[in-house]
């Protein structure tokens, strides 16, 4: 959707090894990724910006699923611990996967994110297999 409403503004690259086609993650998961680096990264810059969707395998124990895109980069952001979460915290999709991540596998799913500014971001998952 993102694609048709940003036309030739949007490109996306995937690499995905076909062995983890078939690997569940957590729902919206790859969603969450994609809509942020779009809405974060992409759409505030006029020139074209390309986004990245990476799923590999990683040591046979974990999935590793990264969206990176080339945008303007974000400012710092702290993710919350899933953890230490409470109701006066706002809620938005980052926060919401780490919290779904956390209830899913709480010592062993992460969720990194690493922003250069004006370069663009990396968010990356770890989940478990």
């Amino acid at each position: 959707l993102e694609k048709m409403r940003m036309g030739d503004r949007l490109h996306v690259k995937e690499d995905v090894s076909d062995e983890v086609l078939s690997i569940q993650v957590p729902r919206f998961c790859l969603q969450t990724l994609v809509e942020n680096a779009v809405q974060h990264g992409i759409a505030p810059i006029l020139a074209p910006g390309c986004i990245r969707i990476v799923a590999r395998r990683h040591a046979m124990r974990h999935l590793f699923l990264a969206v990176i895109d080339n945008g303007g980069g974000c400012p710092a952001l702290i993710l919350p611990r899933p953890d230490t979460m409470n109701n006066d915290q706002p809620l938005h999709g980052l926060t919401l996967l780490a919290l779904r991540l956390h209830l899913a596998q709480p010592r062993a799913a992460r969720l990194r994110l690493s922003t250069v500014a004006g370069q663009g971001t990396l968010c990356a998952v770890r989940i478990p297999l």
